[in-house]
């Protein structure tokens, strides 16, 4: 049996089904309760998006002050390794320099018969002999001639052989020596100063 229900509109009076007025109204309501489980979705998602940036910078942020420490962990270690370095460099240089400062040097000029110098500087007191590469020099140049002192100052010698054509003069601070021919120099040994000799030491025990 249905059931038929007396609605008013516009002042006539209409039949209505009532199975279809709330076939009706449970539609509206579906729909009504869909979408508002739709925006619960969309706001939940937006939600978890939100959340999943925030966790991402703070990720970002904690690993840039990660990489930060340790960039400035390394560069404090690198600079008091230079340090250190350069500490060690210093002393050891200082420990050479003092060493060479106290050691007293030999210098053999030989003049030889083909126009040859022969210049050789040793420690006056080696702990040890050198090596020497024997025959460096033979036949006529091997002679050497004896040596005759021309002029002699404060900061200089000058000497001659033969003729007193060809001279040798050695100047003491800085070390120089100037090869001499008729006056004029030919040839100057160690012009800028920055002869290094290196002593001979003891192996390190």
């Amino acid at each position: 049996m249905r059931n038929f229900t007396l609605k008013i509109h516009n002042r006539k009076c209409l039949w209505c089904d009532s199975s279809s007025v709330l076939a009706a109204v449970v539609e509206k309501f579906a729909q009504r309760r869909k979408e508002q489980t739709h925006l619960q979705d969309q706001t939940h998602l937006q939600e978890q998006t939100h959340l999943q940036d925030q966790t991402h910078l703070q990720d970002q942020t904690h690993l840039q002050e990660q990489t930060h420490l340790q960039e400035q962990t390394h560069l404090q270690e690198q600079t008091h390794l230079q340090e250190q370095t350069h500490l060690q460099d210093q002393t050891h240089l200082q420990d050479q320099t003092h060493l060479h400062a106290k050691t007293s040097l030999l210098l053999s000029v030989s003049p030889c018969k083909d126009d040859t110098v022969r210049i050789l500087i040793d420690e006056l007191r080696p702990i040890k002999a050198r090596y020497r590469v024997p025959d460096v020099i033979t036949g006529e140049g091997a002679r050497c001639e004896q040596l005759r002192v021309e002029r002699k100052s404060k900061d200089s010698v000058t000497l001659s052989w033969s003729s007193g054509r060809h001279q040798v003069r050695v100047w003491h601070f800085p070390f120089r020596l100037e090869i001499l021919c008729d006056d004029e120099v030919t040839l100057t040994f160690n012009h800028k100063g920055k002869l290094w000799f290196e002593t001979l030491q003891d192996p390190p025990r």
